[in-house]
């Protein structure tokens, strides 16, 4: 009756294992103390077992939500440049094998330093997020891969994709960073931000 209580306060705590080992250790006091007192032996293995298997999951769980912060921009949310280098291998390795197209997206804001300097970095991050949300809008499918590739620089591997059907996807990211409608009157290209 405490496990999901347990698994309350599990979440909360920084060593999760420091509470599994004191919960067992009180399964087996509870149950010796109900064997030499009320003369009932209550069999502590499913106790054991049902809270070193919760203990294992959260494990898991812990071990991909670390692999996903490994692997992303933490200020675009987008797969990291570490990611970005292993997907593009496996894909180039992948379209060569199976003799399959491979689209590769490179894209930079215009101007975004003078932006930067400007506007201030608080804002240059903020237009940063809203340009990145709208490149992952236009890569959806499961292999598509956006990235942050640097500072400013964003990438979009397209995985069984003609250059034809590249250009259209980038055209119309293009235009989806256009309708933003960033102000950006640093900018020579448009008054507001482009990529």
């Amino acid at each position: 009756t405490l496990l999901p209580l347990l698994v309350l306060v599990w979440t909360e705590l920084r060593r999760p294992w420091l509470l599994a080992l004191g919960a067992c250790t009180a399964v087996l006091v509870c149950c010796a103390m109900l064997l030499h007192f009320g003369r009932f032996w209550f069999a502590p293995m499913p106790a054991l077992a049902t809270l070193l298997i919760a203990l294992a999951a959260w494990g898991v769980y812990r071990l991909q939500q670390s692999q996903r912060l490994a692997h992303s921009d933490a200020l675009t949310r987008l797969s990291n440049r570490r990611l970005f280098d292993v997907m593009l291998t496996r894909e180039l390795g992948a379209a060569r094998r199976g003799n399959r197209p491979l689209s590769l997206l490179l894209l930079d804001v215009d101007h975004f330093k003078h932006y930067n300097d400007t506007q201030g970095h608080q804002a240059g991050d903020d237009a940063l997020r809203r340009i990145a949300h709208a490149i992952a809008e236009r890569a959806r499918r499961p292999r598509d891969v956006p990235a942050r590739y640097g500072g400013d620089e964003l990438a979009v591997i397209l995985p069984e994709t003609t250059a034809h059907a590249a250009l259209a996807i980038a055209v119309d990211i293009l235009r989806d960073v256009r309708a933003l409608a960033i102000p950006h009157p640093g900018s020579n290209v448009a008054p507001v931000m482009t990529v």
